[in-house]
């Protein structure tokens, strides 16, 4: 019996391997054809420090579209189409996950990263942050750490 049950995981153990190596090639060949990605999210989470110096935080439903376009594996890099206007981002495949990066002169970073989890068909679960501070805060610019979360889909 305690045989039969080790040769059974170890099967089991085989199959599920070789699930996971196909769900990774398909996600790398997805990517490899992306000739972008549209990115919507609904959920932000904002960073601050009170007055005592403790950190505090908020969560609220806002909603933040933008997109990767002309996406370039080969040298890492992608356009940000964004209301702002356009811009460069660097690019980092990690297995089957995908980093997007915005390194600003002023001082900003935002990063991307677009899961290969659905959340829904045709959508990959995602986050995006920005690390930003200004003393003065003002309604509609990023002036404190924010995270948000939602989902991406890719353009092939």
């Amino acid at each position: 019996m305690l045989r039969h049950s080790r040769l059974l995981s170890a099967f089991l153990a085989a199959v599920a391997g070789a699930a996971g190596q196909a769900h990774a090639q398909d996600a790398a060949e997805r990517w490899t054809s992306a000739k972008g990605v549209k990115c919507e999210f609904r959920t932000l989470a904002t960073g601050n420090w009170g007055r005592d110096g403790a950190p505090t935080g908020q969560v609220r439903t806002t909603p933040l579209s933008f997109s990767f376009s002309d996406i370039n594996l080969d040298v890492g890099t992608a356009d940000v189409d964004a209301k702002l206007g356009a811009v460069n981002a660097i690019v980092q495949r990690s297995g089957a996950v995908m980093h997007f990066i915005l390194v600003g002169s002023a001082g900003y970073l935002h990063t991307t990263t677009v899961f290969d989890a659905q959340s829904r068909p045709g959508r990959l679960k995602a986050v995006h942050s920005r690390h930003e501070y200004t003393d003065i805060a003002l309604p509609g610019y990023t002036s404190r750490p924010e995270q948000y979360y939602g989902e991406c889909e890719i353009v092939q």
